[in-house]
C-alpha cells in the first residue's frame, strides 16, 4: 500500500489529523533532515496531540528511498525530505498515496517550477538555491 509522502510537515500533520491513519497512536516519519531541524516541530505536535507519539527514522534521502522501495509494507507514515527527484521516483513506482489536504499554493508555480505535485502525492515546503565554488589555485 502506498504511504503518504509530503515534504511539508504541516501539511502532513494536517492531512493525517483529518482522519484515517492519524487516529493511530504512533506517527512514523522517515526523514533525511537532522534533528536540530525538526525537533521543535515534533515537540509542538506532540504537545498538541499527546495521544500520538511521533517516531523519527533518520536516513539519508537515497537510503530512505531504497528502504521504502525494498519493503512492501514499510511501517512509515510520512517521508519528509527535500529531493524532488526522490518524490518523483517514488511516484513513478506508485509508492505515494494521494493526500487531499488544503495546502497553500497547491496549484502555485514559482519561477516556472510547480510548488506541489499536480496529483496531490507530494507537497513542497521550501525553495532554495545552491551554488558551487572552486579553488583557482589548484
Amino acid at each position: 500500500m502506498p504511504f503518504k509522502a509530503i515534504s511539508s510537515l504541516a501539511g502532513v500533520l494536517a492531512g493525517l489529523l483529518a482522519g484515517g491513519p492519524a487516529m493511530a497512536e504512533e506517527l512514523v516519519i522517515l526523514t533525511s533532515f537532522p534533528p536540530n531541524f525538526y525537533e521543535v516541530l515534533i515537540q509542538k505536535f506532540e504537545q498538541a496531540h499527546s495521544d500520538i507519539k511521533v517516531e523519527i527514522v533518520q536516513r539519508s534521502t537515497t537510503s530512505g528511498v531504497r528502504f521504502l522501495l525494498e519493503r512492501v509494507n514499510a511501517d512509515v507514515d510520512v517521508f519528509w525530505a527535500s529531493s524532488p527527484d526522490a518524490f518523483e521516483l517514488l511516484k513513478d513506482r506508485d509508492q505515494l498515496a494521494v493526500v487531499d489536504v488544503a495546502i497553500p499554493l497547491r496549484d502555485g508555480v514559482v519561477a516556472g517550477y510547480p510548488v506541489n505535485d499536480a496529483d496531490g502525492r507530494y507537497f513542497g515546503f521550501a525553495f532554495s538555491t545552491f551554488g558551487a565554488a572552486y579553488n583557482p589555485t589548484i
